[in-house]
C-alpha cells in the first residue's frame, strides 16, 4: 500500500451520493477535488489533475467522466459503477419527482 487511505465502497457512494444532491450548476471539480484529495486524502493531486484533464478531453459530461475515474482509480470497476450511480442517483429521482408533480 502506498500510504494513502483505502476508500471503501460505501465512503464514494455516499460522497458521490451527496455530491449529486447538493450540487447544481458548475464547479464540481473543485468540489469533487476537495472531498477525495483534500479531506480525505485518497488520491494525489497529480492523480486527480491528470484524471480532469482526460475527464475535459473524453466525450460526455465531465463531471460525470471524473467520478468514473476516481471509482475506478480507488476500487477498479466496481468503484466506478458505484461513483457515477451514486452521483445520478438523487438528480434522476428529482427529475422524476418533479415530472409526475408537472403532470
Amino acid at each position: 500500500m502506498d500510504g494513502k487511505p483505502q476508500a471503501s465502497l460505501s465512503d464514494l457512494f455516499n460522497v458521490f451520493f451527496k455530491i449529486g444532491l447538493m450540487s447544481f450548476g458548475g464547479g464540481l471539480a473543485a468540489w469533487i477535488h476537495r472531498e477525495i484529495v483534500t479531506k480525505r486524502g485518497w488520491m494525489t493531486e497529480i492523480d486527480f489533475h491528470t484524471g480532469l484533464a482526460l475527464s475535459q478531453v473524453l466525450p460526455g459530461v465531465n463531471n460525470v467522466n471524473m467520478a468514473l475515474h476516481v471509482g475506478q482509480r480507488l476500487r477498479g470497476a466496481i468503484g466506478a459503477v458505484t461513483c457515477v450511480g451514486a452521483m445520478l442517483l438523487a438528480p434522476f429521482f428529482m427529475i422524476i419527482g418533479l415530472a409526475t408533480i408537472y403532470d
